[in-house]
């Protein structure tokens, strides 16, 4: 569904979203009702106060990113709607993020994005499986998949498996044994728990990540390039683009390589390796 409110254009979209005042530390776990280029409804029991400025991260549940927003918290909602917050964005429609989700709503007037349909049931203590979904949640707000699910950054595809397996073991539960407010935080963990590991479980979406982040090894690129068919090579140029400091730095250990090699050094394989922790998609 989607409708006209002031100059933006609103969706219905429920997703996970953290939030918290931006004199503070603490970051509380919701989820949002809808979303538009100008703001959000955040529903909670624990709300920001009318007229606080908070910090926002609102999960894609499309592609599995974070939107780091900013916001003012406008109006307060009664239920059975609320109890919720309308926020409003500082800066709205200028978070390219929040525009491409968006593009994506625009597009899919129909889709329903609430993530999970299928919760695991199981016999685990509710307390624990609660506990489970809040720690989850609110190690999202670091916007590192890897930490998010407790993954080393080089773990193995059948790793990244096995952990998806292990932390929706440990959320299967009794969901009768829930409150309403439990069951939704239940519902956006597994959701999370889900997108993530689908994108670091596909060689091609993982390998978008790690670049985007930064954390791209020569073994990693040679294990999706040898065993998985992945084209390495067209994230070359981005890596040189967005890391420019490390390819002049790579560079400059070429040039060193290439005198100690002709010299018969064998240092330069040293050297060589600290040259692909900069640039691991050189000479591939």
């Amino acid at each position: 569904m989607q409708f006209q409110e002031r100059q933006y254009t609103r969706y219905d979209y429920e997703a996970p979203v953290i939030f918290k005042k931006k004199d503070k530390s603490i970051w509380i776990t919701a989820k949002i009702l809808d979303v538009s280029l100008g703001g959000v409804l955040i529903k909670n029991e624990e709300l920001p106060q009318l007229e606080e400025l908070i910090e926002i991260r609102v999960v894609n549940l499309f592609n599995g990113t974070f939107i780091s927003l900013e916001g003012k918290v406008v109006r307060i909602i009664a239920p059975p709607r609320g109890p919720g917050a309308g926020v409003e964005f500082v800066v709205p429609g200028s978070n390219r993020n929040l525009l491409r989700l968006i593009d994506i709503l625009k597009k899919n007037k129909h889709l329903i994005a609430k993530g999970v349909s299928d919760i695991k049931e199981g016999d685990n203590d509710p307390a624990k499986v609660i506990q489970k979904c809040r720690e989850i949640l609110e190690n999202a707000q670091y916007l590192d998949y890897y930490q998010t699910l407790g993954l080393p950054d080089d773990a193995t595809f059948d790793e990244i498996i096995k952990r998806k397996k292990q932390l929706l073991d440990s959320l299967a539960v009794n969901i009768e044994k829930l409150s309403f407010n439990q069951k939704n935080l239940l519902h956006d963990a597994v959701s999370l728990v889900k997108r993530l590991t689908g994108i670091l479980a596909n060689p091609p979406r993982r390998l978008s990540y790690n670049v985007t982040i930064g954390k791209v090894s020569r073994d990693f690129l040679v294990v999706l390039q040898d065993k998985y068919n992945v084209d390495v090579k067209s994230h070359a140029e981005f890596w040189q683009q967005k890391y420019p400091h490390k390819i002049e730095r790579a560079q400059e250990l070429l040039v060193k390589v290439k005198k100690l090699k002709k010299e018969g050094n064998t240092q330069y394989l040293e050297v060589y390796r600290q040259l692909l922790e900069l640039a691991p998609f050189f000479d591939l």
